[in-house]
């Protein structure tokens, strides 16, 4: 049996995606000033509209998906995370209320995003 001078460890490095708004130019160095060094940050962008109204937030609804499918697979994310708080709780809103129209789900594609 060959014997090597050093030992391999298992990849313990946690993989987060990071879905941020087209217009966003400070979230990805924030967030990567915040984290753990044992996080790796990737990131993804979603368009935006200038505008912030519950109608252009609760567009990106069906954007999210991909969004979340530009990740490469092969990364196999802990987590993946959406940088807009406005938009995730139109969002939220829109899959938790009981006046939720059937038009208005959207498939993220087996992914939960954060």
């Amino acid at each position: 049996m060959v014997s090597f001078p050093f030992r391999l460890t298992p990849d313990t490095k946690k993989k987060l995606g990071l879905i941020v708004l087209q217009a966003d130019q400070t979230i990805e160095t924030e967030l990567r000033n915040i984290l753990p060094k044992r996080c790796d940050l990737y990131h993804s962008r979603i368009p935006s509209e200038p505008q912030v109204t519950p109608e252009t937030l609760k567009k990106m609804t069906k954007d999210l998906p991909a969004a979340a499918a530009l990740f490469p697979t092969s990364l196999n994310l802990d987590a993946i995370a959406y940088a807009c708080t406005s938009g995730a709780t139109i969002i939220c809103l829109l899959y938790t209320s009981d006046a939720a129209d059937e038009e208005d789900s959207v498939d993220l594609g087996g992914r939960r995003i954060i």
